[in-house]
């Protein structure tokens, strides 16, 4: 119990004392108690009245002392949000490395989009021209194994020397970058104990963003993991 809790609180008991004293004098006069008078009447009220004021002179005193600590606190609070500003330093030096580093990894992107570009409408173009020929088989023996513009995107497949197949899809502008953002994101989350809930990325991001990058460059994504 804080000390001015404590002064209201004994303030508070000595005025119900004093009106109970009070009463109980008028109830000995109401009996008819003729040693009563007039004087110890109204010596007791004034005590009443006396002992109420100390009471509520107490709570002012308290209203006012509890409404300076929450000035302090409240001037205290506006400091913290004040220096905020300075604060946010880092994170405006982290955004600008950040968007310099994700242009460049756009401007990447977009030199492989434009390779698998060329790869498709050659493959496509050599697949037409081993149909002419009845070599198709011959064409696939070195690898390549077709091209296609299914509903992932215009796609070029190929067979690796040990026998592994590859595919090579063309991706929307930025789908690199998208997964990047998304899987660091995601990392950052992981390192601080937390989970990035579904419902904080919207549906078109949650599902779309960095899908396609995921599958075309898989090896990104397991680079990063073992890197978190």
């Amino acid at each position: 119990m804080s000390a001015d809790h404590a002064d209201v609180q004994a303030a508070e008991t000595e005025a119900a004392e004093a009106a109970e004293l009070l009463a109980a004098l008028e109830e000995r006069v109401l009996d008819g108690d003729a040693t009563v008078t007039h004087a110890q009447l109204a010596e007791h009220r004034d005590l009443l009245n006396f002992a109420q004021m100390r009471a509520q002179a107490a709570r002012r005193k308290a209203d006012k002392e509890q409404a300076a600590a929450r000035r302090t606190e409240y001037e205290a609070l506006a400091a913290e949000v004040a220096a905020l500003d300075g604060q946010a330093a880092p994170v405006r030096a982290a955004y600008a490395e950040a968007l310099a580093a994700l242009g460049r990894l756009v401007d990447v992107e977009a030199e492989l989009s434009d390779r698998v570009r060329a790869a498709h409408a050659r493959t496509a173009q050599a697949r037409t021209v081993a149909e002419e020929h009845g070599e198709v088989e011959l064409l696939r023996s070195t690898g390549v194994l077709g091209a296609d513009g299914g509903p992932a995107g215009r796609s070029v497949h190929y067979r690796q020397p040990d026998g592994a197949r590859q595919t090579w899809t063309l991706l929307p502008p930025g789908e690199v970058a998208a997964l990047a953002l998304r899987r660091s994101i995601e990392e950052a989350t992981a390192r601080r104990g937390e989970r990035v809930p579904p419902a904080s990325w919207p549906n078109t991001i949650e599902e779309r963003t960095g899908r396609a990058a995921e599958r075309l460059l898989p090896d990104l994504v397991d680079t990063g993991r073992r890197d978190a």
